[in-house]
């Protein structure tokens, strides 16, 4: 119950309120906090004046989407450390060359994670191991509370980690030979699906108007076992998804965050590559079940990422509303593109 009251603060946009509240995430006796095995005081994220000058470790919480999305305030909290303080950051594995590049003056390592009787526990050892002291912990989520304590407290510029741009130029090599037209990364799926998840996602053929937009390209972007689905998009559909040659749609992040920003635009519901292409500073179509939902914080936007537009349906279950919406777009820049 108090998870979901702090979600719904957060989601009517009362931070003041539901930054404190969401607290209830890291406590033990709520089943699905993740119960985190580092023995030094963890930072709340009150007051930020409390790590000026200290060593900080910021650690990565949740899923992975949500370890990207939380990274937007880790430049305020390098500048409220200052120069006499060091932040360590504790990343999923996989993300570690994409916040070296971005951080390069930070020590990154990575968290470590472990399913145990049923729940869930992470340490830090990676910067903590053989080094000096920190003064404070914190999970990524907590630094919001000081430093995005509003929608408009967060940055207007779009992308706060840095993409490889011999990468991104590579890409776009790649995809002009896909042929012309507006180049469209799809995604429309989750690997991590279960009762509470499934209704954020659509069924592929609910993705069929977007896919027949005419005078774009779409290049595959979804992670997992997708032949299946790819065949059926050029036999039903008559479309073809281009995919890709060596990358690791998966593993390979660094390589999806600069792929996505090759694309003139990603279209799909929210997951982990969406965030990764925003999160660099590419541009995002998404759409989503409702108009409402906790990270957009009681606006009509992500505050989290400037280049995402978002289209929902009426209720759950809709998704004629916002694909048919999303494909509506396409077409306005389809003929942009075309008169550019």
């Amino acid at each position: 119950m108090c998870h979901g009251r702090s979600l719904s603060y957060l989601a009517k946009g009362d931070l003041e309120k539901g930054w404190p509240e969401y607290e209830v995430r890291l406590d033990p006796n709520y089943k699905d906090a993740t119960l985190f095995e580092i023995d030094l005081p963890r930072w709340d994220g009150a007051d930020p004046a409390q790590l000026k000058g200290k060593r900080v470790i910021m650690v990565g919480e949740q899923g992975l989407g949500d370890e990207i999305m939380f990274m937007n305030a880790a430049r305020d909290v390098i500048e409220a450390v200052g120069p006499e303080g060091e932040v360590r950051i504790a990343c999923e594995k996989r993300l570690i060359p994409l916040f070296q590049r971005s951080f390069p003056d930070l020590v990154i390592g990575a968290h470590a994670s472990a399913n145990v009787e049923g729940r869930d526990w992470r340490i830090a050892e990676s910067v903590i191991k053989d080094r000096e002291p920190a003064d404070f912990w914190f999970p990524m989520g907590n630094a919001c509370r000081a430093f995005r304590p509003a929608p408009d407290a967060f940055p207007a510029e779009p992308g706060f980690l840095t993409a490889d741009e011999d990468a991104v130029a590579h890409w776009q090599d790649v995809l002009a030979g896909f042929g012309p037209g507006l180049k469209v990364g799809l995604l429309w799926k989750s690997l991590k699906m279960n009762a509470k998840r499934l209704k954020y996602f659509s069924a592929f053929e609910a993705w069929r108007p977007v896919m027949e937009v005419p005078g774009i390209t779409l290049v595959n972007l979804q992670y997992g076992e997708v032949d299946e689905e790819l065949a059926r998009a050029g036999k039903e559909f008559g479309v073809t998804i281009h995919q890709p040659s060596g990358i690791d749609l998966r593993n390979d992040l660094d390589a999806v965050a600069a792929l996505g920003k090759a694309c003139d635009v990603v279209v799909g519901t929210m997951n982990a590559t969406i965030n990764l292409t925003c999160a660099v500073g590419g541009e995002a179509l998404v759409a989503t079940p409702t108009a409402r939902g906790w990270s957009k914080l009681g606006s009509d936007h992500l505050p989290w990422y400037p280049s995402v537009k978002t289209f929902h349906g009426e209720r759950f279950g809709d998704w004629d509303t916002p694909l048919n919406a999303i494909a509506a777009e396409l077409a306005v820049r389809v003929k942009a593109k075309k008169a550019a």
